[in-house]
């Protein structure tokens, strides 16, 4: 019991660490094969894939898709 307790403390640590960390991305957006990339600064992981999917999106019919890297 008490090493599923530590396993289950390390890991909630292991996550909030990874989320927080705020770095530099690069969104890469891809429109009828013309690709573009977006720079996303100083943000979350949980922040950076959000504003890259704000770049996705259909406008009379031509689709943009993006990655976050």
């Amino acid at each position: 019991m008490k090493s599923k307790l530590t396993l289950m403390i390390f890991a909630v640590v292991a996550v909030t660490s990874f989320s927080s960390c705020k770095k530099d991305w690069t969104c890469t957006c891809n429109t009828s094969g013309q690709t573009t990339n977006h720079s996303i600064d100083n943000e979350t992981l949980l922040n950076a894939r959000s504003k890259c999917k704000s770049y996705e999106g259909s406008v009379l019919g031509v689709t943009t898709s993006c990655t976050l890297n």
